[in-house]
């Protein structure tokens, strides 16, 4: 790296402007927001799709969670005839755009089937 790198890393200059702070403290630092403090950085969530979201959502009304809907959503669409695919937010689009309402059936019997297995 070249010296000006090395004078950012150090916290010679500061790391967004490029204006010299003084002596290196050891570790980048900025004058904006307070004094050479650390930069605070929040923690990302991962972007879920849409399709994703909503097969989620409809499946937690029928208290499907998790690896079960996961499973419940692979064999719906080989009851459909579509070979089982690698990526499941493939499968979720495949289920929200095509087959959503005869998901939303599907769901329903299920869930008639768990209620009436568990009475008995």
């Amino acid at each position: 790296m070249g010296e000006y790198a090395d004078m950012l890393l150090d916290g010679t200059c500061d790391y967004l402007t490029g204006e010299y702070i003084g002596d290196p403290c050891g570790y980048p630092r900025t004058m904006q927001g307070g004094r050479g403090k650390r930069p605070q950085y929040k923690k990302q969530r991962p972007q879920y799709s849409e399709a994703r979201n909503d097969i989620h959502s409809l499946g937690g009304c029928y208290g499907l969670h998790g690896s079960e809907l996961c499973q419940v959503v692979s064999t719906f669409l080989q009851s459909k005839g579509i070979n089982p695919l690698p990526k499941m937010n493939r499968q979720y689009k495949i289920v929200r755009g095509q087959y959503r309402t005869e998901f939303h059936q599907y769901l329903k019997s299920l869930k008639a089937e768990r209620d009436g297995s568990t009475n008995k």
